[in-house]
C-alpha cells in the first residue's frame, strides 16, 4: 500500500473517531436532559457518557501519533515488518523441527569444515 493511500486511511479513521466522539456526546446530552426528568436509566447515561470518554481518547492518541509517511512512521513500519517476521520465523522452527535440526547439521558441518581448513593453513 502506498503513502498516499494510508494517509487517506488515516484520515478516513481520524474523521470516523470525531463522528463517532460527536454523536456520543449528542447523545449523552438527550440522555443528561432525559435522565433529569426521570424518564431514562441513569446507567445508560453513564455508558453514553464512557462512550464518548473512549472514542475522544481514542481521537487524541490517533491524532498524536506520527502520520504515514514521516519518517517516524516508516520507522516505526520498518520495525513492525522485522517483528513480524522474526515471529514468521519462530513459527516455522515450531512446526517444522526436523528440517531445522538437519539446517543446524549442515551448518555445523561446513563450519567445522573450514575450522579444519583453518587450523591446516
Amino acid at each position: 500500500m502506498d503513502t498516499e493511500t494510508k494517509l487517506k486511511k488515516y484520515e478516513q479513521w481520524l474523521m470516523t473517531l470525531k463522528i463517532l466522539t460527536a454523536v456520543c456526546l449528542i447523545l449523552s446530552i438527550v440522555l443528561i436532559y432525559f435522565a433529569t426528568k426521570g424518564k431514562v436509566d441513569p446507567i445508560l447515561l453513564i455508558l453514553a457518557l464512557l462512550a464518548t470518554l473512549m472514542f475522544f481518547m481514542a481521537y487524541r492518541e490517533k491524532s498524536k501519533a506520527p502520520r504515514p509517511g514521516s519518517p517516524e512512521y516508516e520507522a516505526i513500519e520498518r520495525a513492525h515488518e522485522a517483528k513480524i517476521a522474526a515471529q514468521k520465523e519462530r513459527i516455522y522452527r515450531k512446526q517444522h523441527p526436523f528440517d531445522v535440526a538437519r539446517e543446524l547439521v549442515e551448518n555445523n558441518k561446513a563450519s567445522s569444515k573450514s575450522s579444519e581448513k583453518k587450523k591446516d593453513a
